[in-house]
């Protein structure tokens, strides 16, 4: 642990901010076709000084544009092995992490069968491999670091496992049902990022 905080306190930092949008290409929505989505997301990488390789943590959210769940928030972390150039302008990482659905709960009334309710669900995953790439069009350099512009591709593999809550007519118990599909999202968009030394 000491070990790692002195590498951070002598690296230089890059914080940044991602958007764009893509296609699933995986089954979470168990649809036999791809999905849009769009993602927003920030990140924070430490590389020491003289090196071309580092780490760093990314933090996304996920909007899809239909569901055959009621996807309420999908969120996204990975922790990141980050390889710049010499010159560190074009960045680009692999890494892996955890991921998590939130599954918005339902409420109303069928007249004479009763209430219908769903609860709400959360499924737990992991993204089992995340690359991506910047490569900047824009760069601001200072004395004490750069502001950056550029393109940003992304591709995430991984997989949820856990149950999800199903409708309930009346008053029968709540059923569930497992869930854990596959998911391959290919991303491209723009990324800003602020370095300093």
């Amino acid at each position: 642990m000491l070990a790692l905080l002195v590498l951070i306190a002598i690296s230089d930092v890059r914080f940044g901010t991602h958007v764009g949008g893509g296609f699933e290409g995986g089954t979470i929505l168990e649809e036999a076709t791809p999905d849009a989505l769009a993602e927003a997301g920030v990140f924070v990488d430490f590389i020491p000084p003289g090196w071309r390789m580092g780490f760093g943590i990314v933090w996304e959210k996920v909007k899809r544009r239909t569901s055959s769940e009621p996807i309420e928030t999908e969120t996204k972390v990975d922790v990141m092995v980050r390889v710049a150039d010499k010159n560190r302008r074009i960045v680009g990482g692999f890494g892996a992490g955890i991921r998590r659905l939130d599954i918005e709960g339902e409420s109303r009334m069928l007249g004479q069968q009763g209430a219908t309710e769903r609860l709400p669900s959360k499924v737990w995953g992991i993204d089992l491999m995340r690359m991506d790439l910047e490569v900047p069009f824009v760069r601001l350099t200072g004395k004490v670091g750069y502001l950056s512009m550029g393109l940003y591709f992304a591709w995430t593999f991984g997989m949820y496992r856990g149950e999800i809550n199903e409708t309930r007519i009346g008053d029968m118990p709540y059923p569930k049902r497992d869930y854990s599909p596959l998911s391959s999202s290919y991303v491209a968009g723009i990324q800003t990022s602020l370095a300093w030394r």
